[in-house]
């Protein structure tokens, strides 16, 4: 997959290359969004969520890799450092980002289960109480 993305960036004589995935489990490299080679990054987009922040910050990555690559060759006024800074910090942020979302969601699903469990409980509670009744009518005495 990575060669695709290679050829894809060779062919359309590009200088950046963003592969974009739907599942983390089908990057070539676990995360939401790694860095393969210098100006080539891989990224996870869910169709199924649609959120596209870590598309924004693979954007924002390239973009800042056409710019540093931009200073390079002319008079523009980069500070390489803090846009490393930047891009640590972003990425960083991503990924607790992500782990909180992987967080919700599994509190979500035990939330769900619980939730599940107590209406279980609650009917057989009932059903129990309907029993009692039944029984309870042919005992009682006048």
């Amino acid at each position: 997959m990575i060669r695709v993305g290679a050829e894809a960036v060779e062919n359309r004589d590009a200088a950046v290359g963003i592969l974009v995935f739907s599942s983390e489990a089908k990057t070539p490299a676990g995360g939401p969004l790694v860095r393969l080679a210098p100006s080539r990054y891989a990224v996870v987009y869910d169709p199924d969520t649609a959120d596209t922040l870590a598309l924004k910050v693979a954007y924002q990555l390239a973009r800042t890799d056409m710019l540093t690559a931009a200073s390079d060759n002319d008079d523009t006024q980069i500070d390489p450092e803090l846009l490393a800074q930047k891009v640590q910090e972003a990425r960083t942020l991503l990924d607790q980002v992500t782990q909180v979302k992987r967080g919700i969601s599994t509190a979500r699903n035990g939330l769900d289960k619980a939730e599940s469990s107590l209406v279980s409980m609650k009917e057989n509670l009932l059903r129990t109480l309907d029993e009692i009744d039944e029984g309870s009518k042919g005992a009682v005495r006048r």
